[in-house]
């Protein structure tokens, strides 16, 4: 053995020069390769030499990341990840040139290349983004968190594998997550990722805004039922996929996640069905279904409801019918009245307020109080009508059995169906029982007086406003209408006029059909008009009063009259006509000091409402920065005030000119109090 060594070397030592040289090129040439291979497996066009990449790579030049080099997002930021995922990359080059290569490519972004120092480093920390319109994502609430039982990762959202849109959020992801596995209409952050919709909506011919209703604390799935479609599970086929017959762990939801999603970020759509959101249904009227456990208990009350059921009347829905309320949405409480303890759903004035607000609890009171004045008027006729039927001759009975059957069918029908779940239908009816009692009355007793007991106006049969919905127009409740306030109770009762004069309900129920020019045709051609009326937030600029704690602060015209200024009141706002006015008391040119005052307003305007908008994602996401729940009320409150300050600068829609001074100290002190909310929730805890 010593002896082969000996001869092994000395052969080695013979042609050492000519080794050397062998061993030097050929690692020179292992070299080049070596170097060649990770240029052109590092070089973004070199990916698109395999042909299943080119969808990828299209991708890639289509998205926002067109000018980042794909091995920026592929390799690691660390020197030994980077070595490791090169030589596989090389690997991959030199299977796919001798055919070796896997037909289904997948990459693993790491967390750490997208967070690197030059891309998304400051993502974090930045607070909420706008995902979609009206979507509000804070990546400190979901990156590396562990949610649902799975550590999240940027590609968890970020897909790479959308074509078309290569590493946008798949939104996809987000349902599964917020609704996988969850009771129909509900979320496991609730409706936190929307803002209430700002704009009128219009549903069924009903107009209405969501934070009227969010505002009196009704819950998004009182109205919508079902936001989502699809179940989001995993199918055993898709499995099968990539493990061929390994399902032993199909059932361990832990174990999955942790393997799929922690550690390999393979995306939730590759396995998971989708789940739809967006479609959402609405609840529809009598959804809750009664008669399934009450069998024919409460058939009176919704044929009532519904407008159908009573005999000679033309069906007639109740408006709240139309507008899809069901039995649930009126009777909410419950009360013992059954045998052996079983419960009877109630309604109360409570349910009103909630979605029609406070002053409507005492709208049922006046349904109630309706129908007992209607019946009590006709029960003098039904009186006399069951007398004479008693003492009629059978002939007599005859010709009457008709009018007289269906006027107590009729009769009978209100008192168990109530008649406050449909007024205009009541009424209707009653009508028509009136019509068949003088019927059957003249039939059985010829000539008798006719007796009317019931006269309704059609505007109250059909319109409907005031006696029977909206009650409330009594009160002096202030609504705001083309930047006017005014109160119904002036206009309804005080001069008598129609609903149907402002509003038309031939479309749309409660439609406004007046215009601004209406208004001032009729206040402003009445004399010894009070401006203060209508124009009390004017009046409270001019008197420099109102500024949460800002000193009173007049202005020097205050005790000008206002048609000295605003000479053409028929006109409006009529600006050229009110700065022309400046030149009967004042020197010529004396108009441009207005503008003056208006620029000095303007700016500081538009700057606070940037600062308002500024605040808003620090208040949303001061709790998940650690800012305590003292200083973000503290925070909130100084908003609002700041808010207040600032609406009373535009509201008072002179730009300042009508006191420029006070509109100075209520912007300076809407700045101060904004500075303060930003101190106090501006920062994390750590930074406090």
């Amino acid at each position: 053995m010593s002896r082969f060594f000996r001869d092994f070397f000395r052969l080695i030592g013979r042609y050492r020069r000519g080794l050397f040289i062998t061993v030097t090129v050929l690692f020179g040439v292992y070299c080049v390769l070596l170097f060649t291979s990770y240029r052109l497996s590092t070089n973004s066009e070199f990916c698109d030499n395999c042909h299943y990449e080119e969808s990828f790579v299209q991708s890639w030049k289509e998205s926002a990341h067109s000018d980042v080099e794909c091995h920026t997002c592929h390799l690691p930021p660390t020197f030994g990840a980077k070595v490791d995922r090169s030589m596989k990359a090389i690997d991959a080059a030199w299977r796919y040139a001798w055919g070796l290569h896997t037909k289904i490519p997948r990459a693993e972004i790491d967390d750490r290349t997208c967070l690197q120092e030059g891309c998304h480093d400051a993502r974090l920390i930045e607070g909420p983004v706008e995902f979609v319109k009206g979507i509000l994502f804070d990546h400190a609430g979901h990156m590396g968190k562990d949610i649902r039982g799975m550590t999240l990762h940027c590609t968890s959202c970020h897909s790479q594998i959308v074509q078309g849109s290569h590493m946008e959020v798949t939104r996809e992801t987000c349902f599964l997550c917020h609704f996988k596995n969850l009771p129909e209409g509900e979320a496991i952050a609730g409706c936190s990722c929307h803002d209430a919709p700002a704009d009128t909506v219009v549903h069924e011919g009903f107009r209405f805004k969501h934070t009227q209703y969010l505002g009196l604390g009704v819950v998004c799935e009182e109205c919508h039922v079902s936001v989502t479609s699809g179940e989001g599970n995993v199918p055993k086929r898709t499995c099968m996929t990539c493990h061929n017959a390994r399902l032993d762990a199909y059932d361990d939801k832990a174990f999955l996640h942790r393997k799929h999603v922690a550690e390999h970020d393979v995306n939730c759509s590759d396995c998971h069905e989708a789940i739809e959101h967006g479609d959402m249904k609405l609840v529809r009227s009598l959804e809750t279904t009664c008669t399934s456990c009450h069998t024919g208990s409460h058939d009176t009350q919704r044929d009532l409801f519904m407008g159908i059921g009573a005999r000679g009347v033309e069906p007639y829905p109740s408006i709240m019918f139309k507008a899809q309320v069901g039995c649930d949405g009126c009777h909410r409480g419950s009360q013992s009245g059954r045998p052996g303890g079983g419960k009877v759903a109630t309604v109360a004035g409570e349910s009103c307020v909630l979605c029609h607000g406070r002053g409507f609890d005492k709208m049922l009171d006046d349904w109630k109080e309706t129908v007992d004045d209607y019946m009590a008027r006709i029960a003098p006729l039904e009186r006399e009508g069951r007398a004479a039927w008693k003492r009629a001759s059978s002939a007599r009975k005859e010709k009457a059995r008709e009018r007289y059957e269906q006027a107590e069918y009729n009769l009978d029908f209100l008192r168990r169906g109530h008649g406050e779940h449909n007024l205009v239908y009541t009424k209707l009816i009653l009508l028509q029982v009136q019509d068949d009692l003088n019927a059957m009355l003249d039939t059985l007793s010829p000539g008798r007086k006719k007796e009317e007991m019931l006269a309704f106006r059609e505007d109250d049969l059909r319109g409907n406003c005031t006696k029977s919905c909206h009650a409330n127009l009594r009160k002096t409740t202030i609504v705001e209408f083309a930047g006017m306030k005014m109160t119904h109770n002036d206009h309804v009762y005080k001069h008598n006029m129609e609903c149907t004069y402002c509003h038309d309900n031939s479309l749309t129920h409660g439609a406004v059909k007046l215009t601004r020019e209406n208004c001032l045709g009729c206040h402003h051609s009445q004399e010894n008009v009070e401006c203060i009326t209508c124009h009390a937030q004017q009046e409270r600029m001019l008197a420099g009063t109102g500024g949460f704690g800002i000193e009173e602060t007049p202005s020097l015209m205050e005790d000008v009259a206002c048609e000295d200024c605003h000479t053409d009141l028929h006109g409006g706002n009529n600006r050229k006509a009110t700065l022309a006015a400046c030149a009967d008391c004042h020197e010529e040119g004396y108009e441009e000091m207005v503008a003056d005052w208006q620029s000095e307003t303007e700016p500081v305007v538009d700057e606070i409402r940037s600062s308002l908008d500024d605040l808003r994602p620090l208040i949303v996401s001061a709790r998940s920065r650690g800012i305590p729940a003292d200083s973000i009320r503290a925070a909130q409150k100084q908003i609002n005030i700041a808010r207040a300050r600032l609406e009373q600068v535009v509201n008072d829609k002179s730009r300042g000119a009508h006191n420029v001074e006070f509109a100075g100290l209520l912007l300076d002190a809407a700045r101060t109090d904004l500075s303060t909310a930003r101190r106090l929730v501006g920062k994390g805890a750590a930074g406090r």
